[in-house]
C-alpha cells in the first residue's frame, strides 16, 4: 500500500503564515489535482480555513469542485475559446478568463445562449507568451469587451515568466499597470487586480495589489528563498514488501548502476518514480542554485549514488540502484527491519500518481 500523507496542522500553519504576510486577498490555487494534495479534499480544507476564492486551470476541475459541494468562488486561470468548456464553466458559476478576442466572443455567445451574464477576468500577456492580450492589442481588446453582451469584467491579471529575473519581472509589472490603465480609460472597470503567484508574492511584496494566487507556497515547496519558515507538506508512506539479502559485489536495479560493497540487506518497496520518488523540478539554468544542484547531481551519478533515502523505524536508509517505475530498494543492513514495517519517503506531491490515496492527518 502507498499513501500520500498530508499534515493538516502544518498546512494550516503555512496558510496562517502566508495570511499574516499578505496585504491582499488570497486566491488558493488548486490546479493539478490540488498540487497533488487531492483536488476536492484540498479545496475543502482551504475553504474551511477561510479561503473564499479558488483557482483552477481546466473546466473539469471547476466541475469537480461543484460536484463535491464546494461553493467558494472559482476562477478559471486559462482562457478558452472552446464552447463546450465555456458552457461547463458557466454552468458551474465559475469566473472565466478572457485572453483573446476569440475567447471573448465565445464566452459572450455561449452566455447569451444560456441567458446568463458571464463573470470574467481579463488576462494580459506581459511576457509569458501564453494566454493573454499582447500590450499592442489591449486598446482593440477593450473596444471589443465593451461591445460584447452577456459579459461583465470583474478582474484583470498577468503571470510573471521568471521572478528570478528582477528586471524582467519589473518590466512585466509596468506593462501590466499600463495595460490595466488602458482598460480603465476605455471605460472598463478592472475590478480585482492580481499579478503575484507564490514566488512573486515572496520576492516582490509591493506587487500584491488586490489579490495573490498562492499554490506552491502553501505546500512550502518553493523555488525562491523562504523568509516565512514554511513547512514542506506531503510525504509518501508505504510498507516493506520483502527483505532481500545480497552478497558483496551484486548489482541492484536497472543498468547495474549500483553494486553492493558488502553483504547487504535490502527492503523492497512498492514505490517508484510514478509515486513521485526521485522526481524533481526541472532546473532553471539561469539560477546559480540550480547550476550548483546540477553539478552535485552529476557528481552523485559518477559516484553511483542517487542521494535518496527513506525513513525506517526512525533511521535514514539510502536507496540503492536506479528507482524503477513502481519499485525501489532501501539498504537496511544496519537497521532493524521487518516485512510490513512502515517507510516514509520524501516526494513532491504534485508528481505522485493520482491513484495513490491522499490522507489528511
Amino acid at each position: 500500500m502507498r499513501t500520500l500523507v498530508i499534515d493538516a496542522a502544518a498546512l494550516a500553519r503555512n496558510l496562517d503564515r502566508l495570511r499574516r504576510a499578505a496585504s491582499a486577498r488570497i486566491i488558493g490555487v488548486v490546479k493539478g489535482n490540488g498540487y497533488g494534495l487531492g483536488l476536492t479534499d484540498y479545496a475543502r480544507f482551504l475553504t474551511e480555513h477561510g479561503v473564499d476564492m479558488l483557482a483552477v486551470s481546466t473546466a473539469e476541475e471547476a466541475a469537480a469542485l461543484r460536484q463535491a459541494g464546494i461553493a467558494a468562488e472559482v476562477l478559471m486561470l486559462s482562457s478558452t475559446a472552446v464552447p463546450r468548456d465555456v458552457a461547463v464553466l458557466l454552468d458551474c458559476g465559475a469566473i472565466l478568463t478572457v485572453g483573446s478576442c476569440a475567447a471573448a466572443e465565445t464566452v459572450s455567445a455561449v452566455a447569451a445562449e444560456k441567458g446568463v451574464t458571464a463573470r470574467v477576468h481579463v488576462k494580459l500577456d506581459t511576457g509569458m507568451g501564453r494566454f493573454g492580450f499582447l500590450p499592442q492589442d489591449v486598446t482593440e481588446a477593450a473596444a471589443l469587451l465593451k461591445s460584447l453582451p452577456s459579459m461583465r469584467v470583474e478582474g484583470v491579471f498577468t503571470h510573471f515568466a521568471n521572478t528570478a529575473d528582477e528586471a524582467l519581472t519589473r518590466r512585466q509589472y509596468q506593462q501590466f499597470q499600463e495595460g490595466a490603465a488602458l482598460l480603465e480609460r476605455a471605460g472598463i472597470e478592472t475590478g480585482l487586480r492580481h499579478v503575484c503567484a507564490s514566488s512573486a508574492f515572496l520576492r516582490y511584496p509591493e506587487m500584491q495589489l488586490d489579490a495573490v494566487r498562492l499554490g506552491s507556497a502553501l505546500l512550502g515547496r518553493l523555488s525562491v528563498p523562504d523568509p516565512l519558515g514554511l513547512e514542506k507538506i506531503g510525504w509518501l508512506e508505504t510498507q516493506v514488501m520483502e527483505l532481500k539479502d545480497l552478497p558483496s559485489g551484486w548489482q541492484v536495479g536497472y543498468t547495474g548502476a549500483y553494486r553492493t560493497k558488502r553483504p547487504t540487506r535490502l527492503a523492497l518497496l512498492p514505490a517508484g518514480y510514478t509515486s513521485g520518488v526521485g522526481v524533481t523540478e526541472e532546473s532553471n539554468a539561469l539560477r546559480l542554485r540550480d547550476r550548483v544542484y546540477r553539478l552535485l547531481r552529476t557528481g552523485r551519478a559518477l559516484l553511483r549514488s542517487n542521494g535518496l533515502t527513506g525513513l525506517v523505524n526512525g533511521r535514514r536508509c539510502p536507496v540503492r540502484g536506479v528507482v524503477g517505475a513502481t519499485q525501489l530498494a532501501l539498504d537496511v543492513t544496519d537497521v532493524p527491519c521487518a516485512v510490513g514495517d512502515t517507510v516514509r519517503l520524501e516526494v513532491r506531491p504534485k508528481y505522485v500518481d493520482s491513484a495513490v490515496p491522499r490522507e489528511y492527518r
